[in-house]
């Protein structure tokens, strides 16, 4: 059963693959039987940005928990506020960039 429930305080930060970008890491693919790639959770600093790109086998959604971040998804560019809920399709090109200090949880699906 401890491997239902995980606490955030507990967790380490590990790298992304986006330079300079930290994620605390609550559970991965495996631990699933769907197709959940990834729960995780990540703080960036205001004006942090995650650079674009795209993933060609995988659905991202990510809550901002706080603060207020700027999506641009396929150059459509987004405010994003607290509480707000972003979906990120497949093969769709976007980047972050923290318009003040930010929490996000996200999590990504594979297709």
């Amino acid at each position: 059963m401890q491997d239902l429930i995980k606490n955030l305080a507990n967790l380490n930060w590990t790298d992304t693959n986006h330079s300079g970008i930290l994620k605390k890491v609550f559970f991965v693919g495996e631990e699933f039987v769907s197709n959940i790639t990834q729960v995780a959770y990540t703080e960036l600093n205001k004006g942090v940005e995650v650079f674009s790109h795209a993933h060609d086998s995988i659905e991202e959604v990510f809550f901002l928990l706080d603060g207020v971040c700027e999506f641009n998804i396929q150059g459509d560019s987004i405010l994003a506020e607290k509480q707000s809920i972003i979906r990120v399709p497949i093969n769709q090109e976007h980047s972050i960039r923290a318009i003040s200090d930010c929490k996000i949880f996200y999590f990504g699906v594979s297709i």
